[in-house]
């Protein structure tokens, strides 16, 4: 009877997912990449033993996880439908994991709060159906806002044998897929890695971005064997791209002044682990028109885990006027709303026109 009613306990929290343990990426081998070398998607997981030793486990990751390949990484491990799997990075190791944390736990209430994925376009794209084409993708309808207006994108499917793009035996590349402003796609790939030594690194996924023209938008990476026969769906061979390399977002501003009291015109908040480089276009007027104000702001500013918002270096400032006083405009950062803020002056006595058009492109 006590066996029975341990068994059931037992397939209870198993089922209900009630125990969440922790283990740490890797192998014990030091070879710095966790991945299991078959092709299968699992990450080697030590877990501490009573001994003082550790014991790696092969676990698969559950579908919303997303691992970066980095032994050490401390890991939730727990059951999902009653099989063993990777949850999510243990989140004392985000900052450990080098990845903004909207990457690495997507579906954290906590990482959430700090990064809202409404800032991600809504692109999905996803192996085809179709078993005669096993490298061939489908980008699926959405929309976008370029310089201000909504343009649809319609479903497009993509594949990398016909392109060319595949790698040759023995070989291994990252081929990633970016919309570009026209609603086309362009695809790009990463230098090729040798099979199965070299590790993946976000490196790889870097370099196919600087590749695609900066207004693009990131989309999806995948990850292309040259041993395999198609695309594998498993999570540990595709790359969501969307909140590592957020679109840019335009917004704009309008303020009037009447004196020469330095006002702010726009806000722009700054979450925990974010940099961000501004971009303004600011267009200031005497109310009849008869002196003006105008030019661009350049800015980066960051902010780490539990810090301040910080600006990096200095503005670059673009500023033309024809006035017989100093209007003027800039950018600074108030740490007491961890803001970036864009600021007018206007002239004393004078009504002043001002509008501002920034663009902010977060990491």
């Amino acid at each position: 009877m006590p066996d029975k009613l341990d068994r059931a306990i037992d397939n209870h929290r198993r089922y209900n997912n009630v125990d969440t343990r922790i283990g740490y990426l890797g192998d014990g081998s030091g070879s710095g990449d966790p991945r299991v070398r078959d092709a299968s998607g699992r990450y080697w997981v030590r877990f501490p033993q009573g001994s003082g030793f550790t014991i790696a486990v092969a676990l698969p990751l559950d579908t919303n996880a997303n691992i970066p390949p980095s032994d050490g990484i401390p890991v939730e491990v727990g059951y999902v439908k009653n099989e063993q799997c990777i949850l999510k990075v243990y989140r004392q190791g985000l900052v450990q994991a080098g990845t903004p944390p909207a990457i690495t736990n997507p579906s954290d209430p906590q990482v959430q709060e700090t990064k809202k994925l409404t800032d991600i376009n809504n692109f999905l794209c996803k192996r085809t159906s179709d078993s005669s084409k096993p490298w061939e993708v489908v980008v699926f309808d959405g929309y976008i806002e370029v310089d201000g207006v909504s343009r649809v994108f319609n479903q497009t499917v993509f594949d990398f044998d016909d392109a060319g793009l595949l790698p040759s035996l023995g070989e291994r590349i990252i081929g990633c897929i970016f919309l570009k402003t026209d609603m086309t796609l362009e695809v790009f790939t990463s230098t090729t890695i040798a099979l199965p030594t070299d590790p993946i690194s976000e490196s790889m996924i870097d370099e196919a971005r600087q590749q695609a023209a900066l207004d693009s938008t990131s989309i999806w990476g995948w990850i292309l064997d040259g041993d395999a026969t198609g695309l594998n769906e498993n999570k540990g061979f595709n790359i969501d791209m969307r909140p590592k390399f957020s679109p840019p977002t335009r917004r704009s501003a309008t303020l009037t002044t009447t004196n020469n009291t330095t006002t702010t015109i726009a806000s722009i908040a700054v979450a925990e682990l974010q940099a961000m480089t501004i971009t303004v276009t600011v267009t200031g007027s005497k109310s009849d028109y008869s002196a003006s104000c105008g030019g661009t702001l350049t800015a980066v500013v960051r902010r780490a885990s539990g810090g301040n918002v910080t600006l990096v270096g200095s503005v670059t400032t673009d500023i033309h006027e024809d006035s017989g006083g100093s209007p003027t405009f800039t950018l600074d950062v108030d740490t007491g709303t961890q803001t970036a803020r864009i600021r007018v002056t206007g002239i004393s006595a004078e009504d002043w026109l001002w509008k501002c058009r920034y663009e902010t492109l977060a990491y």
